[in-house]
């Protein structure tokens, strides 16, 4: 797997650089590799889950809708059975 990777050359700024020494955990992350490599991941997927939040979002309401509409139906047919007051 450690001979799985490519070699690219990376230009960042030096204010990235600060940012990436400052929160790699050098214990987790032995290399920049590492740190760097999850770091892209982490951001990768976070943008892929904003990208479909407003299609799962649209999904969840009406999923919740369709549980509450569920629910009063069963909730109202007992009550349908039951005798009615009539004042003569």
């Amino acid at each position: 797997m450690a001979n799985d990777r490519i070699r690219k050359a990376v230009w960042l700024p030096p204010e990235t650089w600060a940012m990436i020494e400052k929160y790699r955990d050098k214990e987790k992350h032995q290399s920049l590799a590492q740190f760097i490599d999850e770091a892209v991941q982490y951001y990768c997927c976070s943008s892929a889950s904003e990208m479909h939040k407003e299609i799962l979002t649209r999904e969840l309401a009406n999923t919740i809708r369709s549980v509450i509409k569920n629910s009063e139906n069963h909730i109202a047919a007992p009550c349908s059975n039951w005798p009615v007051n009539k004042r003569h």
